[in-house]
């Protein structure tokens, strides 16, 4: 996959399908997380970070898939199966509106996720005048030193990856997150791709039996 690096870090974001890895090797001096109540981590700094996000997902998402995985494993017994990152230690929760919708669609939430800002629905990076700009995190990683991949099953230029290299007014401007993609200087980028008609053509299959 990759070898490792002796420079100062390295950092990926990976999109699968509809789900974000980000991936950043630590340093010793990354930073010390605290919590609400000021509680400072006292452990040792993790070699890697990874974030997790997935794409229009949220509690009614989690929950119906592990009711779904309790009822195929054990039939009527109304016992749901936990998935792994629900057993985690330590759980959080925000809300998801932006600055124009109490629905977000993928370039503002994905700039939240990248840069800490709200923005419109439609816009990466861009404040809600369109006149200002986000820094993304990968930016700050990559000016102290560390290495950014990005990969994805989608196209490289979807909202979501683009949040994290590019600063757009509009998320379908593929030819400008383009543009920015290879003015970046990140180290790795992968992109895929789909057809659209096979995935709505698909048959789903709601049974659990």
């Amino acid at each position: 996959m990759f070898k490792r690096s002796h420079s100062k870090g390295l950092a990926f974001i990976v999109v699968i399908g509809t789900l974000l890895i980000s991936l950043l090797a630590a340093q010793p001096n990354l930073g010390i997380a605290k919590s609400a109540k000021e509680e400072v981590y006292q452990g040792k700094t993790p070699k890697y970070v990874f974030m997790f996000i997935g794409d229009g997902m949220s509690y009614a998402q989690v929950s119906s898939a592990e009711m779904y995985l309790g009822e195929k494993s054990l039939p009527g017994k109304l016992s749901p199966e936990q998935l792994s990152f629900t057993k985690y230690p330590v759980h959080g929760a925000l809300m998801t509106q932006d600055s124009s919708s109490f629905i977000p669609d993928s370039a503002s939430t994905a700039t939240s996720l990248a840069s800490g800002q709200k923005t419109l629905s439609g816009v990466i990076n861009m404040d809600e005048s369109k006149t200002k700009t986000y820094t993304p995190i990968t930016e700050d990683l990559k000016a102290k030193g560390y290495k950014i991949g990005i990969v994805t099953s989608v196209p490289i230029t979807h909202a979501t990856p683009a949040a994290y290299y590019a600063k757009v007014s509009n998320r379908n401007d593929a030819y400008e997150i383009g543009k920015q993609l290879a003015a970046s200087g990140f180290d790795y980028f992968g992109g895929g791709d789909f057809d659209q008609k096979k995935v709505l053509r698909a048959p789903i299959n709601l049974s659990m039996k």
